[in-house]
């Protein structure tokens, strides 16, 4: 969540305009987006409910509570399912370089001590700027973009699938 607050405020610096309302709605739409995550996240993920995606479970889960709280989380719901029309706020959620991932590289670096994981998230969401709807990187963010795919790839080869990850 803190990571989309910080992206909503470059952005807003940068003159793009996000009213009180999507901000509220992107940050409600980050901090539920996962909440259909079982334990042990992907590797239970067909365990649990059979032939149905994190992502579905996430959206009832929202949906439940948007009912509950009488639509407040309509327009999240909308951005989460690509539904609104400002298209770049579903890319700050879930794309190649959202902040979920960010997040999670990150916090995963740090605790399974793959130090080649951690990312500067600032410096990437400080290069981030919206040019006709969509969410682009600045020339300068291009080699931390670089640097963001290679953890990811790193993370990957060192800490999800490495030998000792997969057979626990």
């Amino acid at each position: 969540m803190h990571l989309m607050q910080n992206a909503i405020q470059t952005l807003r610096s940068k003159n793009v305009e996000i009213s009180a309302q999507e901000e509220n709605a992107l940050l409600i739409a980050i901090l539920l987006h996962d909440i259909g995550h079982g334990p042990f996240s992907h590797a239970m993920e067909h365990s649990i409910v059979e032939n149905v995606h994190h992502e579905q479970l996430s959206l009832l889960f929202m949906e439940q509570l948007n009912n509950e709280f009488k639509g407040e989380l309509s327009l999240a719901i909308k951005i989460f399912t690509g539904q609104y029309h400002r298209k770049f706020m579903l890319q700050l959620i879930s794309s190649q370089l959202d902040m979920d991932r960010m997040d999670y590289l990150r916090r995963d670096s740090f605790y399974s001590g793959v130090a080649e994981g951690n990312v500067n998230s600032d410096r990437l969401i400080q290069m981030m700027n919206v040019k006709n709807d969509i969410l682009v990187i600045e020339e300068k963010g291009v080699y931390s973009v670089e640097k963001f795919l290679m953890a990811r790839r790193l993370m990957y080869w060192q800490a999800y699938l490495h030998k000792t990850s997969v057979v626990a």
